[in-house]
């Protein structure tokens, strides 16, 4: 069974352009059925990101708790080696949380599929040519294996249709 973590903007992306729940339900149906499987997952600064936004995906996720994962001691190790290999995943101007190195971290612990939509910037080995990397860099680097929201629905076996 593939395990998945979610990025935070792969929600957002979801809720508001790419799948509405009002629209897309099966969707998100299909995710639901994968927390209850235990095979999706997010760490939980992934949750306090979608606080600042306080609209109805916060609401959606706060009723899914299964889905996040607190920190142990195990993660916040792991996302601290994240961090010190990758300095520049970090966004430096975020006041709030920022929940790319726990993704990184969480996949990297669990051996999960993270699941985003961001685009690769071109890491060359630890990050040093850019001033600030994406999730798909680090995830390359660290033979992380990524996914798409499509990609992810259809190793769940959820279809919208017929062809």
């Amino acid at each position: 069974m593939t395990l998945y973590c979610f990025d935070t903007s792969v929600l957002i992306d979801m809720w508001h352009d790419r799948y509405p729940i009002d629209i897309f339900a099966p969707v998100w149906d299909g995710l639901d059925a994968a927390v209850k499987d235990g095979c999706a997952m997010a760490p939980a600064e992934v949750l306090r990101e979608l606080k600042e936004g306080a609209d109805g995906l916060y609401e959606w996720a706060r009723q899914r708790r299964d889905l996040f994962i607190e920190e142990d001691e195990e993660l916040v190790a792991e996302a601290t080696a994240v961090v010190r290999d990758y300095p520049n995943l970090i966004d430096a101007g975020k006041t709030g949380p920022d929940a790319d190195p726990w993704v990184v971290a969480l996949a990297h612990l669990k051996g999960c599929t993270v699941v985003t939509h961001e685009k690769k910037t071109g890491l060359k080995q630890f990050g040093m040519n850019k001033s600030r990397v994406r999730i798909p860099d680090v995830c390359d680097f660290m033979r992380i294996p990524r996914a798409t929201v499509p990609a992810f629905l259809r190793s769940r076996g959820v279809a919208l249709g017929a062809p």
